[in-house]
């Protein structure tokens, strides 16, 4: 029993993890309808502007928020210079998957040119495992799952009793109609790509002082687990994210807790075809609803 409650203590801090990088994922499909396959290098951004801080400041939470300005003015920056101008020509979602995927690689490559190939390190206070009831977690355990829900709280606020928010849940339901009732519609799809970006850098930045050392890459290979978690919530449904984050993380630690931990990555890829089998659309897609 001992082994099961602590793999679910662990899974519990996954889920915050991947929460995390789902939300901000759905978010900007939602809003914008493109599939971001440079996402996963939005995360890595995020470590290396915690580590650059962390060069000037020993304080946690400024080298997360750092992280998170990072990510999101870059966020902020390509939907402006790159993604918008090439939706206002009339560009197909391919097309623009087409351009998320080179910017990915890209981004990875610039990371190496300045940063190197080399794993880096965030330095964390040494720290000591406590008991909170049938669950083990430490002190960055705890932050963790603490910003994660803060986050999701923010952005439950944020989509259902704030004027943007309401402006973009109707841009997620239809652009057309959005557009007919006055709404910017490219400066809600420019502040959504900015606010998943800052998620998206936070993200990042916990992964990193969770995790200890990172590298380049490590970003893009958290990209599967995002979208698994994103797709099985229902890709652009930031709310079905957080479920689909939930349930990943609690199997594939309860599964890694009994099979060899390498096999964390085959779970979640089966989570994400038995979804796709079950219901293409997602747990928890509710079709003629607002996906935010």
């Amino acid at each position: 029993m001992s082994t099961f409650m602590h793999a679910v203590g662990f899974g519990l801090v996954t889920s915050a993890l991947i929460a995390l990088s789902a939300v901000a994922l759905s978010l900007q499909f939602s809003v914008s309808n493109i599939p971001n396959f440079a996402h996963g290098e939005f995360l890595t951004l995020g470590m290396y502007g915690a580590l650059v801080a962390q060069y000037v400041t020993n304080n946690v939470f400024i080298d997360v928020l750092v992280g998170a300005i990072v990510v999101a003015t870059a966020a902020w920056l390509i939907n402006r210079t790159i993604i918008e101008p090439f939706n206002r020509r009339g560009a197909k979602v391919t097309v623009l998957f087409v351009i998320t995927i080179a910017l990915s690689f890209m981004i990875q490559n610039g990371i190496i040119i300045f940063f190197g190939g080399t794993t880096h390190s965030l330095v964390v206070p040494s720290e000591t495992v406590s008991q909170v009831g049938p669950f083990l977690f430490t002190a960055t355990d705890m932050i963790v799952m603490g910003v994660s829900v803060a986050i999701m709280v923010a952005l439950h606020v944020t989509l259902r009793y704030t004027t943007f928010g309401k402006s973009q849940r109707a841009v997620a339901d239809s652009r057309e109609l959005a557009s007919v009732t006055g709404i910017n519609m490219p400066r809600v799809v420019a502040l959504t790509w900015l606010m998943a970006g800052g998620i998206a850098g936070v993200a990042g930045a916990v992964i990193a002082f969770q995790g200890g050392t990172f590298s380049p890459l490590t970003g893009y290979t958290f990209l599967l687990v995002t979208f698994a978690a994103a797709v099985a919530g229902g890709l652009g449904r930031p709310y079905g994210a957080m479920i689909g984050a939930l349930i990943l993380g609690l199997v594939t630690e309860v599964g890694g807790a009994y099979l060899a931990s390498s096999y964390k990555q085959v779970i979640a890829v089966g989570i994400l075809v038995l979804v796709l089998l079950i219901k293409p659309g997602g747990l928890f897609d509710a079709r003629g609803s607002t996906a935010i």
